[in-house]
């Protein structure tokens, strides 16, 4: 199987609100599964294939095997802790990442995530999963869609972390939440606004919160990203404190500066294995 090793360099918000501090710089590893591109009859939830058996079943020995190692990546080098970014799997092909660990589609796979999660939280690292303010519905037709909850989108992510955090525990603390940038927000002329935003970080202390899009309303609120390959690099040139820029595993000659910049600033890197 061939990986692409992603640098997501995330730089911390000069912080107006005292709301968000994180204080630890220590990397994060960005956890994949699989991808829409392996599903089939004999992967139906498209996970990597070297985590699947010949019959399309979930093999746990692989999946332990793998998290086992990426435990090991976290402990030698020194990570804070990690998060995943596909723990539900790709069964609804219309729905690319889910986000929302409530919904377990493969028991064997959730096994083998509670059982990763445990073993982190025993080594004092944190977890956690990629959160979308979107909810699951099944059409007329049978087809299950990701629909926007608006308004109180925010409510939603902040009652998926309530959740997951009543399952494993306050170290299940960092929240990466996609599609805040949604279609939705851009009718109404923004993103997310930092007023919904900021009931996320006051309803779910002590976790970090990394919002896909990112606007100065969200400053104060978390931490973002742009991407090196997709015009973020005269943000970060600018000396932007709120953004962060995600490369491939080559930074550039030309990246290179403010790769190095955003991590003397006080960046974290997320990475993926």
């Amino acid at each position: 199987m061939k990986r692409f090793i992603c640098i997501l360099v995330l730089a911390l918000v000069s912080c107006v609100h005292a709301q968000v501090n994180w204080t630890d710089k220590r990397p994060i590893m960005d956890i994949f599964l699989g991808g829409g591109a392996y599903v089939g009859n004999t992967n139906p939830q498209g996970w990597y294939p070297n985590l699947v058996n010949p019959n399309g079943t979930t093999n746990p020995n692989a999946v332990n095997a793998y998290f086992n190692s990426l435990v090991t990546t976290m402990q030698t080098k020194g990570y804070q802790g990690s998060f995943f970014h596909d723990m539900e799997g790709y069964h609804f092909l219309s729905c690319t990442y889910i986000g929302d660990p409530r919904v377990r589609l493969d028991p064997v796979m959730g096994t083998c995530v509670d059982n990763f999660i445990a073993k982190c939280t025993s080594l004092g690292l944190r977890t956690g999963c990629c959160l979308r303010p979107t909810t699951l519905v099944t059409t007329v037709a049978g087809t299950t869609i990701q629909v926007e909850t608006t308004p109180g989108s925010v409510a939603e992510v902040t009652n998926k972390m309530i959740w997951a955090q009543k399952r494993w525990g306050k170290l299940f603390s960092i929240a990466y939440v996609d599609s805040n940038a949604s279609a939705v927000y851009y009718q109404r002329g923004f993103i997310i606004p930092g007023q919904e935003a900021s009931n996320f970080v006051t309803g779910c202390p002590g976790v970090l919160s990394i919002w896909e899009g990112w606007t100065p309303d969200l400053q104060g609120w978390g931490m973002t990203y742009v991407d090196l390959r997709t015009g973020g690099a005269p943000l970060l040139m600018a000396g932007n404190p709120a953004v962060c820029c995600i490369a491939q595993a080559t930074v550039t000659p030309a990246q290179q500066p403010q790769v190095d910049a955003a991590v003397k600033s006080g960046a974290i890197l997320l990475i993926q294995p």
